[in-house]
């Protein structure tokens, strides 16, 4: 019995960590095809999004949707996207965020407050919609689990139909999920991969 546990938990371990590495795209996961994920990411960017909205610098919105994706779980302001990406214009920059959520490539978590203007005006966090394809296209130095695992979560949570904030305070720092009942706080979620590091 504990050996049928064990087999079945290391099963079970094999086939998150293939997740966190390839995604939930079905034809991804049954071929293993990685390039599809480029073909995805391509298809949303030029026909959803390009042609759609009539996007004259598709090469800016591309720059700015490669930022997004390397930055899963961060914190990220206009001006902040305006100057890593070099669009300087800062209406341009939030109407392709905007397309970019449209088209459900990325979603982005407003701050907690109960000032509805300290939502609006505060930065936002952002999520992608797949992790395959954030692993396909990200341009990352090492292989950032807590980030991911945090996305998990996010992809999890909304899912299930919950709405969702992030918190800042001075005394407890960052919190990765506050969920809200009835406009409420009703739990808060902090994600760690692993639990021996602060920054995980």
């Amino acid at each position: 019995n504990d050996i049928y546990t064990l087999d079945k938990k290391s099963r079970l371990v094999k086939l998150f960590d293939e997740y966190m590495g390839i995604g939930g795209f079905p034809e991804v996961i049954s071929t293993g095809y990685k390039p599809l994920l480029q073909e995805y990411f391509k298809n949303i960017i030029y026909r959803d999004i390009v042609v759609r909205y009539k996007v004259r610098h598709g090469a800016g919105l591309r720059e700015i949707a490669n930022f997004l994706i390397s930055n899963i779980g961060n914190i990220l302001s206009l001006k902040k996207i305006s100057d890593m990406t070099g669009i300087k214009n800062l209406s341009t920059v939030k109407n392709y965020l905007k397309y970019l959520r449209n088209s459900f490539l990325f979603y982005f978590v407003s701050l907690y407050s109960y000032s509805i203007k300290q939502q609006i005006y505060n930065p936002d966090k952002v999520y992608i919609c797949d992790l395959g394809i954030y692993n396909e296209m990200s341009f990352r130095f090492s292989e950032n689990k807590g980030k991911i695992l945090e996305n998990i979560v996010f992809l999890e949570l909304i899912k299930k139909g919950r709405q969702l904030f992030y918190g800042l305070s001075r005394e407890y720092g960052e919190v990765d999920f506050i969920i809200c009942k009835n406009n409420r706080v009703d739990r808060l979620i902090q994600c760690c991969y692993d639990i021996s590091s602060e920054t995980a």
